[in-house]
C-alpha cells in the first residue's frame, strides 16, 4: 500500500493524546490534537475513509463547546453542542474500545441544561464535565 493511503504510523497514539487531553479538561488542546488526526483521515482516497471521521469530528466540536463554557460564551457553546452531539449519535465509534454511553449521556444532559436557561448568558453550576471511558 502505497504511503499516501495509510494513516500515519503515530495516529493511533495522536488520537489517544486527544482523548487524554478531553478527559484532563484541556479541550482546546484536545482540539488541536484530534483536527490534525481528523485531517489526515480526510487525507485517504475516498475508498479508504475512515467512517469514523465524522465522530472525531464530533469530539473536536465536543471539546470546543467545553472550551467556551468555560469562557462563559453559552450560546456558542450550545452550538457546538448539538453540532458535535448530533455528529457521534450518527456515526457512531464501533470500532474503537469506548464505552460512550457516559460521555454521550453527560453530553446531552449538558444540552438539556443549557436549551433550559432562561438567561442564555449565565452558566449553569451543575454542568458536568464528561470522561471518554476505555472499556
Amino acid at each position: 500500500m502505497p504511503e499516501a493511503c495509510k494513516l500515519p504510523d503515530d495516529w493511533y497514539e495522536r488520537f489517544e493524546l486527544g482523548l487524554k487531553e478531553f478527559n484532563e479538561g484541556k479541550f482546546y488542546d484536545c482540539h488541536e490534537t484530534l483536527e490534525q488526526c481528523w485531517q489526515e483521515q480526510g487525507l485517504l482516497p475516498e475508498e479508504m475513509q475512515d467512517p469514523h471521521r465524522q465522530w472525531v469530528q464530533g469530539v473536536i466540536q465536543i471539546a470546543v463547546g467545553y472550551h467556551h463554557l468555560e469562557r462563559d460564551n453559552v450560546k456558542g457553546a450550545l452550538k457546538l453542542f448539538l453540532r458535535g452531539f448530533a455528529r457521534i449519535k450518527k456515526f457512531p465509534l464501533i470500532t474503537y474500545p469506548l464505552d460512550l454511553g457516559p460521555f454521550e449521556a453527560i453530553v446531552q444532559s449538558t444540552i438539556e441544561q443549557l436549551e433550559a436557561l432562561s438567561e442564555p448568558d449565565s452558566l449553569p453550576n451543575t454542568v458536568q464535565f464528561p470522561k471518554v471511558i476505555h472499556k
